[in-house]
């Protein structure tokens, strides 16, 4: 499993990510640089999700990208003001809120969904949201604490 550190300087954080063998999932344009063995894969979305995209909050005016890395060595990711915050999946599944994916394990399955209850209210229209699910870790990008809600 890669191995992920939400680290702080000067009043920034940032995520570092040790990589053996592995591979990891980050939204496109998170990736400051790499120290080791570590190659872009592919880019794992189309055009084909332009419109969930605009729905879910990626992006307007393209689609969900992420980028698969695959190797050995380190990954720093980009740095923010926003803080970060590490959600670890044990099967379950995840509705995150428009631009708060960061990074995963690359076993983690990062989707956007139909979300049914609000996709009844619009006739006809479909709603997105995006979707984590397996098992793994998972890094989202928060404007402040995290906060989980049940849902029934």
């Amino acid at each position: 499993m890669a191995k992920f550190s939400i680290l702080k300087k000067e009043d920034v954080n940032f995520v570092e990510v040790l990589m053996d063998e592995e591979t990891v999932v980050t939204e496109a344009g998170a990736l400051r640089y790499i120290r080791g063995d570590v190659d872009l894969l592919t880019k794992s979305d189309g055009n084909h999700n332009y419109y969930k995209a605009k729905f879910v909050g990626e992006s307007k005016h393209k689609p969900i990208e992420k980028l698969n890395y695959y190797g050995t060595g380190v990954m720093v990711l980009e740095p923010s003001f926003h803080s970060f915050y590490e959600l670890e999946l044990n099967g379950e599944a995840y509705i995150l809120d428009g631009g708060s994916f960061f990074a995963a394990e690359g076993t983690v399955v990062v989707e956007a969904s139909v979300a049914e209850e609000v996709s009844s209210h619009f006739k006809g229209e479909k709603v997105f949201q995006l979707q984590v699910s397996g098992k793994g870790t998972v890094i989202l990008k928060t404007q402040g604490a995290v906060e989980h809600i049940e849902m029934c």
